[in-house]
């Protein structure tokens, strides 16, 4: 991070450290050659090729915002961890139409094939890499035929691989693990866990006044507190209970609005039924204590499974879940934050709350009334969950055990998420959505034509009302209409009157947000169109056949994908600038001064000496250091969090302000 110049200012230096070594301890960032072999699991670490890695680490450094840099020296410091993104052993995986390696390829230099010509173009840019200065290997030239010069920090990335791999031995990459405790890591009846699982009770008694903290270790002794301290409840001392899972709320209420709780709990993890992610014949079953980064995962192993039949509904379904939990948040919050405190919560602007609505998701609340008695369940759509700002149809002594989320049919049946803020990452919606849809063929009319028909569609909103709200007007008018584009022009005439705003509402840009609102529904059109067709081409079913598709104008193609659903994009710098000119100066004119070691002028040896070159490059950096890039001095201190700022320093006797 320092040699990379990846600090500035260095206040978010030290969090940025700690996510890089988060994903480094996972493995997801170490090279192949350290991380295992390729025999699968024999290897200590799991084996993956240079692009997962990339890819792993520019969806998941999404969690600490810097202002300084721009980004690009501190994701060139995450890149020196991972090998090149293009390697020869990427350059192996593409193959043609033809079956053929295109690295292997006889005809290599001919074929001008699309999938050969990207083989080319990443061999390139790993030959210029090679020669260590981007798009020119150190030199080119310009469009105005000056000899100019390009700096990229790809080549000092490759040299600080090599580096770190040849210095350090397997045990220091294996550091994350080697550092854990073992009695941590024991699996013996004894063992420290066994202790940690049973339930705990903790009271602050300090002027902090923390209230009393509970672990229960089974549902019912959960829901026997939320029974005694609720609001109502039979406990003496009542003041009501909140639960605690990720503290990504609580810890919010408490520090910036002064909020205090007499009683939290904490479910344990051996309440399984609260934490467990699973899936049935029908549906998904989420425990409301689920971390949405286990949820997140969940669906991205559905979507990525072996593609047969039967897993169809399951990586329909996971998908839109899955592209959503990409931008909610940053990984650190999805870690620790759980699905069904989202819920609770109720915040109007939710992404994930609009997202099951539209999937048809069931909540499944649990109570238990009697202390003799047992769990009692019952079960309320999440459409119909949230019945005011930040209010929900939960009772007090009720917890969310889990939430059910229907999974898609097989064929034509579709839910788009859509997600439109300020900036992509780290930040919250101005208006987010979740919209399904489910087409069926119409019946042949009276003139023998045939159209696709809405069976039916679910349309949910969050930042268009006080809640999260289901769009049920606009529903209404296209749910048995022929699935073109009049019909959604209509719709869209709905939605403008189902949805007015004042122009003072809390959040203001009311008409924008309509605007989004019905950009959306439009978008959403233009999606469904392209995935009838992939459908209608993917069915093989012999004798049947379908209705035409809509088409879309070739104008409204840009309207078709969006930001939640692609890969995040990557994060390079090239500079390019034009060599120095050094003329003979006043010093050589009037003095007679020259560097000794050389004929050239003082300036011009300078010059000289800041340029790459095959000769001595060490000795002439030391001697000279004119031109040479220089590391922030206080960088060290940035990195180790040892850097004093203006909070840390002690405040003085009598200080007045």
């Amino acid at each position: 991070m320092v040699d990379m110049h990846g600090s500035q200012c260095g206040y978010c230096t030290p969090g940025i450290v700690m996510a890089l070594y988060g994903l480094f301890a996972q493995d997801a960032m170490l090279p192949s050659s350290i991380s295992g072999d390729n025999s699968g699991d024999n290897g200590n670490h799991k084996t993956t090729t240079a692009a997962q890695r990339h890819d792993y680490l520019e969806e998941h450094l999404d969690g600490n915002l810097c202002r300084c840099t721009g980004y690009r020296p501190i994701w060139d410091a995450a890149r020196s961890l991972v090998s090149c993104h293009h390697s020869e052993d990427d350059l192996e995986e593409i193959r043609g139409p033809c079956g053929v390696k295109c690295g292997e390829c006889p005809e290599r230099e001919s074929c001008e094939m699309d999938c050969n010509l990207e083989a080319k173009k990443m061999m390139d840019d790993v030959a210029a890499n090679d020669n260590g200065g981007g798009c020119c290997g150190g030199s080119g030239t310009n469009s105005g035929n000056e000899k100019c010069c390009s700096s990229s920090s790809m080549d000092k990335i490759q040299q600080y691989q090599k580096i770190i791999e040849s210095k350090h031995s397997e045990k220091w990459w294996d550091q994350p693990n080697d550092m854990f405790p073992d009695e941590l890591l024991r699996d013996d009846e004894k063992s420290v866990h066994d202790e940690l699982s049973k339930p705990l009770k903790v009271m602050d008694t300090s002027i902090h006044n923390g209230g009393t903290w509970y672990t229960p270790n089974t549902l019912e002794e959960l829901l026997d507190l939320f029974r005694e301290f609720s609001s109502g409840g039979s406990s003496s001392s009542g003041g009501g209970i909140k639960m605690v899972v990720g503290n990504t709320e609580v810890g919010i209420e408490t520090k910036f609005k002064h909020a205090s709780y007499p009683t939290m709990v904490h479910p344990s993890k051996d309440i399984h039924t609260l934490h467990d992610i699973f899936s049935t014949e029908d549906c998904y079953r989420v425990g409301g204590c689920a971390a949405l980064g286990d949820l997140q995962e969940f669906c991205h192993s559905e979507m990525t499974s072996d593609g047969e039949e039967a897993n169809r509904r399951h990586e329909r379904t996971a998908k839109p879940i899955h592209d959503m939990l990409r931008w909610f948040a940053s990984t650190q919050i999805r870690n620790v934050a759980c699905l069904g405190g989202n819920l609770v919560t109720a915040s109007p602007i939710s992404d994930m709350n609009p997202m099951l609505c539209s999937l048809g998701a069931t909540l499944v609340l649990a109570s238990r009334p009697k202390s003799d008695g047992g769990v009692v369940r019952r079960n309320v759509k999440v459409s119909d969950f949230f019945i005011g700002y930040r209010t929900v149809e939960k009772e007090d002594m009720e917890v969310i055990e889990r939430v059910d989320v229907p999974l898609l049919q097989d064929w034509f049946e579709y839910c788009i998420p859509f997600k439109q803020a300020r900036r992509r990452e780290d930040d919250i919606s101005i208006v987010t959505s979740g919209m399904r849809i489910k087409l069926r063929p119409a019946a042949t009319t009276d003139n023998g034509g045939r159209h696709w028909e809405i069976e039916d569609v679910a349309i949910a909103f969050g930042g268009m009302a006080p809640k999260t709200v289901m769009a049920r007007r606009t529903m209404d008018a296209l749910i048995g209409k022929p699935f073109d584009s009049n019909s959604f022009e209509d719709a869209r005439k709905v939605l403008q009157d189902e949805f007015q705003m004042p122009d003072d509402v809390p959040g203001g840009q009311a008409q924008y947000r309509l605007t989004l609102a019905c950009s959306f529904l439009h978008r959403f059109y233009l999606n469904c169109v392209e995935e009838l067709t992939k459908d209608v081409a993917a069915d093989k079913t012999e004798g049947l056949s379908y209705p035409p598709v809509p088409l879309i104008d070739d104008d409204e193609e840009c309207g078709v994908g969006g930001f939640v659903g692609v890969k995040k994009p990557s994060i390079t710098g090239l500079q390019t600038y034009p060599e120095p000119k050094v003329a003979t100066g006043l010093e050589v004119e009037h003095l007679g001064m020259k560097d000794e070691s050389s004929d050239l002028p003082l300036a011009a040896a300078a010059a000289a000496a800041a340029k790459p070159s095959s000769s001595d490059k060490s000795t002439k950096q030391t001697n000279n250091s004119v031109g040479q890039p220089a590391t922030h001095a206080s960088g060290p201190l940035h990195c180790t969090g040892e850097a004093i700022y203006i909070d840390n320093i002690p405040a003085p006797a009598n200080l007045l302000h």
